[in-house]
């Protein structure tokens, strides 16, 4: 049983290995555009060749007898440079590198040539510098700079020099990129001029200066930044020498930073505000702090942006000096400041601001109000709200929902009952945000306290939040407020209710159908008209049914109707029927239709094609059985059957020409052959 299995092994490889031979065959003729059906087989040879040694060797050796082949098209050595670049060894290093001086595959042997790890590749590159020239020497060069050759430097510097701009600006960058010592000093030492490649030398030596630093060579890259200083420097290239010297002088780090505060470039400025946050150490920010009040504007405000984001409390004392000063920009800056460098005993005074002060100054005080972290905040605003006056009270009040300030709720709770209305509603709207079932019955309290009418208003939308929040267990607090509250408490207590949901809240707004006050009735009504599930749906029927106002039965009907098309169940079709019988006025009737459209079945369709019996429906009703008809799946004899009935019935009964039209195309479609 072996040898068999031994034999079909050898026979599957045998063809594999002829069609590999017919591919490679045909990759020497192959030409962009054409089918890549051979490239693709060696696509899959490559990708099986992945940790076989002997398999990539083959493959290899194979691809550069297509590079050596001078029969051997374009498109086929792109392909192999390509795929070389993935497999090749120091093996293929030669054919790649005799196709540099090719004006057409220099860029595709480079191409590898960058890719591959051996060494040779580097050497091969090295060695062709002499051979090219103009462009193809530039693209060398480049190749080079990918590969980080470190031994070309000696060979790339004399080229600074070319007359071949090309070939000059390639060194430049080339030596940036390589980034040794030596290659940063020769950039450094052209930056001075004034020549066409000045700006790209200064780049240039900006980008090796931190490639050392980053590499951990701090001297050099530390040499090259204090080079650069000497001269003026182009606008654009200043931000990243002011990181670079900050970076490698730590001694004069502070003092830098400072003086770029005070540049009218605003790019210099930016960058420093960005230092300011990196500039290690308590003794740091003293310096900063102390330097603060001798800027100008702009300066200021940058530094507190940049003092806010240490988050080091030494600079709290000049950030609460910088409120007293005279700008308002300066003001502003500082309290957005105080986010992270606040504590406790600025509640009072930011409350007061917010009260006080308006535009941006007072709302930038009420946002930092709200946004300083901390628990102590929290308690600290609460315990405040006690004794502020006025409208800090209402400020300090209004912080505490954006705080999610949860621990604050028993004293909310405490200012909802306050005298002044608007402290009251002040609180209740943070209660909207933060109470939870435990406070329910204190918020159904203030429901039906007979407070003022905002007040009353701002209690049921903090009730009505807190139930839909946490649903059906506030049921119990609502209703048990139900009993011998006024009108207009009770209609807000079902609407609550409403929000809540479950079986104890329906039969609450159930029993509210039979109160005697009508006002409570059509509360009731609006209520179940809107209820999160289909639980509501035979009750409103039953009013829809029975109620002699035209008002209730429109309201019910039109909730029902929605109740049942949203639960998408399997009797909904005839429900929505049977309301199109029930309504009492043609815009139901309508509705219900519309949401027959819904429905992709059999059933639905012959709920819309029954409604076709009122003949001021009729046209509407045919309307939407074409809608479903159209959509069904006829594959099925007795589906098929159906439709091509209803169709029938459309034509037979409906008036409207455009309806006809399509009725007919339809049955066209649907028919069988000869039963027209």
């Amino acid at each position: 049983m072996w040898v068999a299995a031994w034999l079909v092994s050898v026979r599957i490889a045998a063809a594999a290995e002829a069609s590999l031979d017919e591919a490679f065959r045909d990759l020497a003729g192959y030409a962009w555009g054409q089918s890549r059906a051979a490239l693709a087989v060696i696509d899959r040879h490559v990708a099986a060749a992945h940790g076989d040694s002997v398999m990539r060797g083959e493959l290899e050796s194979r691809l550069t007898a297509v590079l050596r082949d001078a029969d051997a098209t374009r498109g086929a050595k792109d392909y192999a440079c390509r795929t070389l670049s993935v497999i090749g060894s120091a093996t293929c290093v030669p054919a790649v590198a005799a196709l540099l001086e090719a004006e057409d595959l220099s860029d595709m042997a480079r191409f590898a040539l960058e890719r591959l790890p051996s060494p040779a590749a580097g050497a091969a590159l090295h060695d062709a510098l002499p051979r090219t020239t103009g462009a193809l020497r530039a693209g060398v060069i480049c190749s080079l700079a990918v590969r980080g050759e470190a031994e070309s430097v000696p060979r790339l510097v004399p080229l600074l020099d070319d007359p071949d701009p090309r070939i000059a600006t390639a060194a430049v960058r080339a030596l940036g990129m390589i980034a040794t010592p030596e290659a940063a000093e020769a950039l450094v030492a052209l930056a001075p001029g004034g020549g066409p490649l000045r700006d790209a030398a200064v780049r240039a030596s900006l980008d090796a200066a931190d490639r050392l630093l980053r590499a951990g060579r701090h001297d050099p890259a530390a040499a090259v930044y204090a080079r650069l200083d000497i001269s003026p420097m182009p606008a654009a290239i200043r931000p990243a020498l002011l990181e670079g010297l900050v970076r490698t002088r730590p001694a004069e780090a502070v003092t830098r930073v400072l003086d770029a505060m005070t540049d009218a470039d605003n790019r210099i400025r930016s960058v420093a505000v960005r230092l300011v946050r990196e500039l290690p150490g308590e003794e740091a920010t003293r310096q900063l702090a102390a330097r603060l009040p001798a800027l100008p504007v702009a300066g200021q405000v940058g530094l507190l942006c940049g003092l806010a984001a240490r988050g080091d409390r030494a600079a709290r004392p000049a950030v609460l000096t910088a409120l007293e000063s005279p700008d308002e920009e300066v003001r502003i800056a500082a309290l957005r400041a105080l986010v992270a460098l606040g504590d406790v005993g600025d509640v009072a005074g930011l409350a007061e601001l917010a009260a006080t002060q308006a535009g941006p100054e007072g709302q930038a005080a009420r946002e930092t109000l709200r946004r300083r972290p901390g628990a102590g905040i929290d308690a600290a605003i609460a315990e405040a709200a006690k004794h502020a006056g006025r409208s800090a009270r209402l400020e300090l009040i209004r912080s505490l929902g954006p705080r999610c300030a949860a621990g604050s709720v028993p004293a909310l709770l405490a200012c909802a009952t306050d005298p002044d209305e608007d402290v009251q509603c002040a609180a209740l709207d943070q209660l909207a945000v933060l109470a939870g079932v435990s406070e329910a019955a204190a918020l159904v309290d203030a429901v039906t306290a007979g407070a003022g009418r905002r007040a009353r208003k701002a209690a049921e939308a903090a009730l009505s939040a807190v139930c839909e929040r946490t649903g059906a267990p506030c049921a119990d607090a609502v209703l048990a407020g139900m009993q011998g509250a006024d009108c207009e408490a009770q209609c807000a207590l079902l609407r609550a209710l409403g929000r809540a949901g479950g079986p104890k809240a329906l039969d609450g707004v159930r029993s509210a159908l039979r109160e005697s006050d009508e006002q409570v009735r059509e509360a009731a009504v609006r209520v179940l008209a809107r209820w999160p599930d289909v639980s509501a749906a035979p009750d409103l029927l039953d009013v829809a049914s029975t109620s002699r106002k035209l008002k209730l039965h429109v309201f019910a009907l039109r909730g029902y109707v929605e109740l049942v098309a949203a639960a998408g169940e399997d009797e909904a079709p005839e429900q929505l029927r049977a309301a199109v019988g029930l309504a009492r006025r043609l815009d139901e009737q309508k509705l219900a239709l519309s949401r027959l459209r819904a429905f992709r079945s059999v059933a639905a369709m012959n709920a819309a094609a029954a409604c076709m019996e009122d003949e001021e429906l009729a046209d509407a009703a045919a309307q939407t059985a074409l809608s479903i008809a159209g959509r069904l799946d006829t594959d099925d004899a007795e589906t098929r059957a159906a439709v091509v009935a209803v169709l029938r019935r459309v034509l037979r009964e409906a008036g409207d020409g455009g309806i006809l039209a399509e009725a007919r195309a339809l049955l066209a479609r649907h028919a069988p052959a000869g039963g027209r």
